[in-house]
């Protein structure tokens, strides 16, 4: 019997959080922490589910934390984890798609009138 393998994959899509810095050069080591922090959290999120998965249905599971900001920023890192998941993906229709959805809740609020 062969064994199956499945991907848990955890995105960010709206309400990403950011940390500004009072000079550029820190906030660009901030940036690549702060995504690189954002991968672990992922991992640690969704550890508990891989678990699950192989406990239950005897599956190979790989968590793959694929991170794309509201405003359309990737992780470095993101190229090298998509490559892990079959198929074709373009990096440029998830950003398109993250930016389109961001748009759409803020239109929603900017017309509700509360």
């Amino acid at each position: 019997m062969s064994e199956n393998s499945n991907a848990v994959s955890g995105s960010s899509g709206g309400g990403g959080s950011s940390s500004s810095s009072s000079s550029s050069s820190s906030s660009s080591s901030s940036s690549r922490s702060s995504s690189s922090n954002k991968e672990v959290e992922k991992k640690l999120k969704y550890k508990s589910l891989c678990i699950e998965i192989q406990r239950m249905w005897n599956l190979k599971c790989t968590i793959i934390p694929a991170i794309i900001e509201p405003t359309g920023m990737v992780t470095r890192s993101l190229r090298k984890y998509l490559e892990a998941v079959p198929g074709k993906h373009s990096i440029d229709s998830l950003q398109k798609t993250a930016i389109l959805g961001t748009s759409h809740i803020i239109r929603k609020v900017l017309q509700c009138e509360a």
